[in-house]
C-alpha cells in the first residue's frame, strides 16, 4: 500500500470517477441516489463529523510531514503577500530550519507558483487547466479518450494541493501526452464525415 496519502486520495477519487461515469446518464443512478441522499441529510451533522475525524486520522498518520507542509504553506503566503505579489520572487529559496530546510512552495505547486513566479505564474497554470476541463468536459461522453484524459487532469488536479508538479515531471510526462491526444482526438462524426467524403470523392 503507498505511504503517501495523496495517491491514496487519487486512487480512490479515480475509481469512483470511472464507476460512476457509466451510468451518469442512466436514470437508475438518480432514482437509487435520491434515497441515499435523503439519508444523508438525516444524518448529516454525524457525516459531517465522521469525515472530519477521517481527515484528522489522516494528517495524525504522518504529523511530522502535515507540520512541514502547512509550515512552508505559511512561509510561501506570508512573503508573496508581503514581497512579491505580482512577478514573484523569480528563485527558489531554502526554509529555515523549521521546515528542515526544505524549498519554499516544495510541497504545493500554487504555493509554490505564487512564492516563485506570483499571480502570474498561478493564473499562467489556473487558465490552461481550466480550459482544458471544459474542453473535455463537452466530449466526455462521445470520446472514450476524453474520459482518460479527464482522469489525468483530476489527478493532476489533486497532486497540485500536495506537490509541485515541476518536480514530478519526469513521472507524469506520458499523461501529458495522452492528454494532448484526447484533446486533439476527432469527433466520431467528424470521422464518419470525412470517411462519407472521401467514399464520394
Amino acid at each position: 500500500m503507498s505511504q503517501s496519502r495523496l495517491a491514496i486520495v487519487c486512487y480512490l477519487a479515480l475509481i469512483g470517477f470511472f464507476s460512476t461515469l457509466r451510468f451518469v446518464r442512466s436514470p437508475w443512478l438518480y432514482l437509487l441516489l435520491s434515497p441515499v441522499m435523503l439519508f444523508v441529510g438525516v444524518i448529516g451533522e454525524s457525516t459531517i463529523s465522521k469525515i472530519e475525524q477521517s481527515i484528522s486520522a489522516v494528517k495524525a498518520a504522518r504529523a511530522d510531514s502535515t507540520r512541514v507542509r502547512q509550515a512552508l504553506a505559511d512561509i510561501a503566503v506570508e512573503r508573496w503577500l508581503n514581497e512579491a505579489v505580482v512577478f514573484g520572487h523569480g528563485i527558489v529559496e531554502r526554509g529555515p530550519h523549521m521546515v528542515e530546510y526544505m524549498p519554499i512552495g516544495s510541497h504545493h505547486t500554487w504555493y509554490g507558483l505564487l512564492f516563485v513566479k506570483g499571480v502570474v505564474g498561478a493564473i499562467a497554470l489556473a487558465i490552461p487547466m481550466l480550459v482544458t476541463f471544459i474542453f473535455l468536459l463537452i466530449r466526455l461522453f462521445s470520446n472514450p479518450l476524453a474520459k482518460v484524459g479527464m482522469a489525468i487532469l483530476m489527478m493532476l488536479g489533486l497532486y497540485t494541493f500536495g506537490e509541485n508538479l515541476e518536480i514530478l515531471a519526469y513521472l507524469f510526462w506520458p499523461g501529458l501526452i495522452v492528454l494532448g491526444m484526447a484533446l486533439r482526438a476527432e469527433e466520431p462524426d467528424d470521422v464518419f464525415n470525412k470517411a462519407k467524403a472521401l467514399e464520394v470523392a
